[in-house]
């Protein structure tokens, strides 16, 4: 019966706004502008990854990569049955930290050897590296304890997160250099150099959550999140229905060239993920029933963000495959068709994060499943597995129409021509829901200073990239040259809006602020 303790816990901190369900502590915005520094660092540091990678991979090889990736994400789902329930828990004072912990530890052992078969099951269509994608099954256990930590910190440091991020990408780069460039070790040194970020940012991670875990572990809980488990996991695995695709090009094409250029077009659209870490804050400050007025100022921020990514990751497409490798530069009409794409990916993200945070069905004791398909948590998926089915099956039509010419790109651009139409409507049903429970509302004005500063700086890409872009100067001249290109746009962006925008002169105010302050302290 403990459970049952634990939510009429959870429900007299709603109602009586008990301290220790106050996280006022978290700063919403100051949390998120932390993410989002730490995020933008991230990106050098994670190009530089991805540059070893597809320097020293063969097209072939780095397609294998990119299905072990999508393979290992469809056998961590099991891990989201943990990390959701311990968000929504911390978040609002239930201490289930060590729980959390010693439960994703005795899933890991379950779900190792059905990875493990997987892997053998699909080295069978590509035995040359058959021992690599089986090695890959070290990357399973380090992965779903980095999650259900990062989960535990996410409900009450969430810019901690960050950090993790950060400690991932960094390590990944000494250990991919030793193992990949110098060793020579292919895919296997890839999957050592990941295995090493993670037991890093393990220890980091454990160390900001080391006050979360000092509870015991209770049976009764984990009991509890098993009962519920069905909404958990339906909740959480929608989303990985998206990257069936991958799957579905192989079986059908028998390539793994076409998800290489897609993988790889997909790495310059994804910049466009680090505007979200803005709202890293938003989703444990909701579940504490309070920040309902951060939603507006969230989704303000993220367009600032999102807007000028999304020009960049445009502009920037040709020189940006070049320099990842020049067999991939003829791919960037694939890559600027899934930065729009990533987008409304990025905003539906958010969307869905709102939508499931404000929803208290499971607050109740004994949550009848009547009421729990009537949640957000229940019909916002739903809409995503509707939309993903819709996805797969048209996909794999026209993979099968247009089979033959799987090595060329016009298939891939016909996948990610898809992939962009298909995420319309998931993104105006989440943008119907969330003008309904949150009357938010886009501030036309404001978004239309970011898109005029957008359209300049890609002007002055246009006229002045040519001379400033240097290709001929091998590869590190080659990304000085496309740095500064970039840093001058980004510059032109900023203080476009700084004077035209009056909030954005405030943002940059208190981002000086506490920059001074914190350099005073």
């Amino acid at each position: 019966m403990e459970h049952i303790n634990i939510y009429c816990k959870c429900h007299y901190y709603i109602e009586s706004g008990d301290s220790k369900w106050d996280l006022s502590n978290i700063r919403v915005t100051y949390s998120g502008l932390i993410s989002l520094v730490i995020g933008i660092v991230s990106i050098p540091i994670g190009i530089v990854f991805t540059l070893i990678m597809t320097r020293q991979l063969s097209a072939e090889e780095y397609g294998i990569w990119a299905l072990i990736g999508t393979t290992l994400m469809y056998f961590v789902i099991s891990e989201r049955l943990i990390s959701f329930w311990t968000i929504r828990q911390i978040s609002r004072g239930v201490e289930v930290g060590r729980t959390s912990i010693v439960s994703s530890m005795i899933l890991t052992c379950a779900v190792v050897p059905a990875y493990a078969s997987a892997m053998i099951l699909l080295s069978v269509s590509n035995s040359p590296y058959a021992e690599s994608m089986i090695f890959s099954v070290l990357l399973l256990p380090v992965y779903y304890i980095n999650q259900t930590l990062l989960g535990i910190n996410l409900a009450h440091k969430p810019q901690t997160t960050g950090y993790g991020r950060l400690i991932i990408e960094s390590v990944k780069i000494p250990a991919a250099l030793a193992l990949v460039y110098f060793l020579d070790l292919g895919i296997d040194g890839a999957i050592a150099a990941t295995m090493i970020a993670y037991l890093i940012s393990i220890a980091a991670q454990y160390r900001y959550a080391q006050r979360k875990l000092a509870g015991r572990f209770q049976w009764s809980v984990l009991r509890c999140w098993f009962k519920l488990s069905w909404i958990s996991l339906y909740s959480k695995s929608s989303r990985f229905v998206l990257h069936l695709d991958v799957i579905i090009y192989t079986i059908i094409t028998g390539s793994v060239v076409g998800i290489a250029h897609y993988s790889v077009s997909l790495t310059i659209a994804s910049i466009l993920l680090y505007s979200s870490f803005v709202t890293n804050a938003l989703q444990p400050k909701l579940l504490a029933r309070g920040g309902y007025e951060y939603v507006q100022k969230n989704f303000v921020l993220v367009l600032y963000f999102a807007i000028p990514l999304l020009g960049v990751s445009v502009v920037f497409a040709r020189d940006g495959l070049f320099a990842l490798n020049p067999i991939y530069e003829s791919s960037y009409l694939i890559a600027i068709v899934l930065s729009f794409r990533m987008f409304l990916h990025v905003i539906s993200i958010i969307f869905r994060k709102v939508l499931e945070s404000i929803d208290t069905v499971d607050v109740a004791n004994h949550p009848r499943f009547s009421d729990m398909i009537k949640s957000k948590l229940f019909l916002v998926p739903t809409a995503r597995y509707v939309n993903g089915i819709a996805y797969m099956c048209i996909l794999s039509a026209v993979l099968v129409l247009f089979g033959g010419t799987a090595e060329g790109q016009d298939t891939v651009m016909w996948w990610a021509v898809i992939s962009l139409l298909m995420e319309i409507p998931f993104f105006v049903f989440v943008a119907r829901k969330i003008r309904t429970h949150t009357h938010l509302s886009i501030p036309y004005r404001t978004v239309s200073k970011y898109m005029m500063a957008t359209v300049v700086f890609c002007m002055f890409f246009v006229f002045t990239s040519e001379h400033v872009i240097n290709r001929e100067a091998g590869l590190v001249g080659h990304l000085a040259t496309l740095v500064l290109e970039l840093f001058l746009c980004l510059v032109i962006y900023a203080a476009i809006t700084f004077v035209t925008d009056c909030d954005t002169r405030k943002l940059y105010i208190r981002v000086v602020r506490e920059l001074r302050s914190v350099y005073v302290r």
